[in-house]
């Protein structure tokens, strides 16, 4: 089953992979999402996990229309959920859409 969403820039050296491990942020949207995370880590918060969430547009639920990263922390059995059941997609559908994202951010510098 292929899922709707499309990430660009999913390769083998993501997998498994957290804020700490994961590779410097390129863009200054991901500075602040990673410095946030990177900061709940070494909190006293004590979190065992971190969303990081961007609503980008009224169809995907923005209701605040500036940019802002919702920044949530995370623990085991705390109540939260995300849930979603995307369309079946065919995987060249999935193909050709992280394909046009990847020439949209090499295009952007």
């Amino acid at each position: 089953m292929a899922a709707l969403a499309v990430c660009a820039v999913a390769t083998a050296r993501w997998k498994d992979r957290t804020v700490p491990q994961a590779s410097p942020p390129r863009t200054p949207d991901q500075s602040v999402g990673h410095t946030m995370a990177r900061a709940l880590r070494r909190s006293t918060m004590r979190c065992e996990g971190i969303n990081v969430l961007l609503c980008d547009g009224a169809a995907a639920f923005q209701t605040v229309f500036h940019f802002h990263l919702h920044v949530i922390p995370r623990y085991t059995g705390d109540g939260w959920t995300i849930k979603a059941t995307p369309p079946e997609r065919e995987r060249s559908l999935l193909d050709r859409d992280a394909q046009a994202i990847r020439d949209a951010v090499a295009a952007a510098g």
